[in-house]
């Protein structure tokens, strides 16, 4: 609960389109390091379904999924100080590696889900895995996360996508 609230104002302040938004929680659960939750954008009125989890150093990793669709996997982190545009960067979930492209932001990293094979695929790995390390384009830690309780707030994130949250 505690990291949703953080990341509530963080986005608030986030300068790349979409994020400089403010949202309102309709709904929250906590899954041991994970947390899952059903938020509306104030602005447009749009509902989204989010599961994050926080490192020791702050780091979120995060996955929006609006009902709409629109999909994205985010690594932010308040004190990073990133040079915008295009970004490579790495999942490491055990032994399973998967390289992805997208938008480097001031204090952020995002990828755009276009393929729910691949998502799906994505979100099944973190579900099973024990570790989740993400890795700069020069292969340097960004941050390692714990999937305690991952599996059920990703169940839950599919769920609060369906309406049934």
């Amino acid at each position: 609960m505690k990291s949703f609230v953080l990341a509530l104002i963080l986005l608030t302040y986030l300068p790349s389109v979409g994020f400089a938004q403010t949202f309102e929680q309709v709904r929250s659960v906590d899954y041991r390091d994970w947390n899952t939750a059903l938020l509306r954008n104030r602005n447009g009125g749009r509902l989204f379904c989010a599961a994050e989890t926080t490192n020791r150093d702050g780091t979120i990793f995060r996955l929006n999924f609006y009902r709409d669709g629109d999909a994205f996997l985010e690594v932010f982190n308040p004190s990073w100080r990133l040079r915008s545009g295009a970004a490579r960067f790495s999942l490491l979930a055990d032994d399973y590696r998967l390289d992805l492209r997208g938008q480097s932001w001031s204090n952020s990293v995002t990828h755009d889900f276009v393929d729910e094979r691949n998502t799906l695929l994505l979100i099944g790995v973190i579900m099973e895995a024990n570790r989740l390390r993400v890795l700069n384009a020069n292969g340097a830690p960004m941050g390692d996360f714990s999937l305690s309780g991952s599996s059920a707030a990703l169940q839950a994130l599919g769920d609060c996508n369906q309406g049934r949250f």
